[in-house]
């Protein structure tokens, strides 16, 4: 996990604009949901994954992590289903983006670790609760 974001943290730039232009391809509702500039919010992207990366100890992941990440993008009117989106979005964009380096360890890893998220996340939402469809987000950037 961490030495494949070595080369999304390289080219932030690229890796932003194939995340947001596939993610809002295939889920145009969701661009209202980010306010700020794409390349600031690819920046944000990459350094929550960075910090996911740095944050996984034998397998496992904090859950006030996954509770904190959850809380804010509850506040952005993130849903449940979303999170499924993002998951199959992000694999699609690393095996892209480290091309004939990515590997199928990579592939199992990265499953493994969003599943984790997604899991985790769900939890969260579980005790915090979700916004219901069509809420508009709190805050004024995602």
């Amino acid at each position: 996990i961490r030495d494949s974001m070595q080369s999304v943290e390289a080219d932030v730039g690229s890796f932003g604009d194939r995340f947001y232009g596939r993610l809002f391809e295939r889920h145009p509702e969701l661009r209202s949901m980010f306010r700020r500039s794409l390349r600031q919010q690819a920046r944000h992207l990459v350094d929550s994954l960075a910090c996911i990366a740095m944050s996984f100890h034998d397998g496992e992941l904090s859950e006030g992590l996954l509770e904190a990440l959850a809380a804010v993008h509850v506040g952005y009117g993130v849903r449940r289903e979303h999170y499924s989106w993002i998951g199959e979005n992000l694999a699609a964009c690393f095996r892209d983006t480290l091309g004939d380096a990515w590997t199928e360890r990579h592939e199992e890893a990265w499953d493994r670790a969003y599943r984790l998220i997604e899991a985790g996340i769900h939890r969260a939402l579980d005790r915090i609760g979700e916004p219901l469809p069509g809420t508009p987000p709190d805050g004024d950037d995602a």
